[in-house]
């Protein structure tokens, strides 16, 4: 799993467009994208030949950062609710 994450940011650093770049630090950063912004990168990273295994890997990934105890407990509240 490491190496698709070290892939995409090698190929952040020479080859993304400027917007995608600055998607992909903010992705990084904070491990969140608005939906406007998963959307665009979604797009992107599916045109740069991602097959869809690979960015599902990619996003767990990055969202699974974020996510500890009371966040998943939050939203498993929300949702039973």
């Amino acid at each position: 799993m490491y190496e698709l994450d070290r892939f995409v940011f090698q190929l952040s650093k020479k080859h993304f467009p400027l917007c995608m770049q600055h998607l992909h630090q903010n992705l990084k950063a904070n491990h969140h994208l608005r939906h406007h912004g998963r959307q665009q990168y979604g797009l992107f990273i599916k045109g740069i030949g991602l097959t869809l295994e690979e960015a599902m890997k990619f996003w767990k990934m990055e969202f699974m950062k974020v996510m500890d105890g009371d966040k998943v407990r939050g939203v498993s509240t929300v949702v039973c609710v």
